[in-house]
């Protein structure tokens, strides 16, 4: 891997590990005195290195500004800890109204749903996966869901989001907007997850993945590139400057995991695909992203709750077709919502397949060998996705043949 490639991964780096350091060691440290660091390495950086061309210069300045990041990521970190500490009054009138409608907007879709005959488990499970709504979830459902590994299809998050973005590209503008209009294209599909976030709740997991994928589209009208490595590297920096605590948040962990993982295997894998057929495409491309997300999260998966899914593979594999079928299905029930003929199969059809959904996740969770314990340290963490990294590097760049 050039680093010279990836300018903003050398500064996110030790500006996570800024907020780390900050979140284990200093997080009673006056801001006065980190202030003050900073402000000193910036003058040092701006005013005292030297102005002539040099072989070390470029050396320098790359240290300084990896020791500014770091100090960024500390005040930033610690600044928010004290705030919370403290107390610190805020002004969330505006974000409290805003919060209250969109719960109203996502208690009518419910209402909606249930009056036109999608209810009861089936109901739960496609509630969960269109608005967002798991009030009515059981709880031996939630345990099936997460001892199969695919709890995550429970929950608005970047998954849903990254179909929602898919069905748009592929399905309206893709094929109707030149190349040189992505922009608007991008615009229309930001607008629209926004939109969507807004009627069905605003999770924080949902809001999270939608200010992830409108970094990512923003810089892909300028790229066009949507999962470069650069992408992936300022969506994580703007994120954690708006909330320096995603950075401990699970969900947060997993999504740029996977995105990470997308983005540096996935493009050189795709093109081994054995065929150019588009359905046989699809689902080696859908093969190869499940394959991806589920080792790179694993390690994460394992941390957090002390289990591998052994068969999450497998299970991603089955269900991805389900929840791209609810989905799509979701959406023609609200398109037809006025035709009561049509809506009337469309909700047997919602109904069938959530239920299908749900008898193969019980049935696989309660296989014996479905999932192993495994509680790793942090350290080992850190050392299988360093592994994961070096393999990326050999793949990447492959040892040269000689004649």
């Amino acid at each position: 891997m050039n680093w010279q490639h990836y300018p903003l991964i050398r500064l996110v780096i030790p500006f996570t590990l800024g907020m780390v350091g900050a979140n284990l060691f200093i997080c009673h440290m006056d801001q006065m005195v980190l202030f003050l660091l900073c402000c000193a390495v910036l003058a040092f950086l701006l005013f005292l290195l030297p102005q002539q061309k040099d072989s070390h210069r470029d050396g320098k300045f790359g240290v300084v500004a990896m020791a500014l990041a770091f100090l960024i990521g500390m005040t930033l970190y610690t600044e928010k800890h004290h705030c919370i500490q403290q107390g610190v009054p805020q002004d969330t009138t505006f974000s409290q109204g805003i919060l209250t409608f969109s719960q109203h907007q996502q208690e009518r879709l419910h209402t909606i749903y249930r009056d036109h005959g999608i209810d009861e488990e089936a109901g739960s499970i496609v509630e969960a996966m269109t608005i967002g709504r798991k009030t009515d979830l059981s709880r031996q459902t939630r345990t099936a869901y997460a001892h199969a590994g695919v709890s995550h299809l429970l929950a608005l998050s970047g998954f849903h989001i990254s179909i929602i973005v898919l069905m748009i590209q592929v399905f309206f503008l893709k094929s109707v907007l030149p190349l040189r209009w992505q922009w608007v294209n991008n615009l229309f599909i930001i607008t629209t997850l926004w939109g969507y976030a807004l009627l069905t709740g605003l999770s924080p997991s949902l809001v999270r993945a939608t200010t992830m994928f409108t970094i990512l589209l923003l810089c892909q009208s300028f790229t066009r590139d949507l999962l470069s490595i650069n992408s992936c590297a300022l969506a994580f920096f703007v994120m954690l400057c708006i909330d320096p605590r995603y950075l401990l948040n699970i969900g947060f962990q997993l999504s740029f995991a996977s995105v990470v993982g997308i983005s540096l295997f996935c493009r050189r894998f795709i093109n081994l695909s054995p065929t150019r057929n588009s359905v046989l495409f699809f689902l080696w491309g859908t093969i190869l992203i499940t394959l991806i997300c589920t080792v790179f999260t694993a390690p994460l998966v394992a941390y957090h709750f002390g289990n591998i899914p052994l068969l999450s593979v497998f299970s991603n594999l089955l269900l991805t077709l389900f929840v791209y079928l609810i989905m799509c299905g979701s959406i023609l029930w609200w398109l037809f919502l006025w035709c009561n003929p049509v809506n009337a199969l469309l909700t047997e059809v919602l109904n069938w397949t959530a239920d299908t959904m749900n008898h193969i996740t019980h049935t696989m969770a309660s296989l014996p060998f479905a999932s192993i314990e495994w509680h790793p340290h942090a350290l080992t963490v850190l050392l299988c996705y360093l592994l994961l990294l070096l393999f990326s590097y050999f793949i990447t760049h492959p040892t040269p043949t000689t004649p």
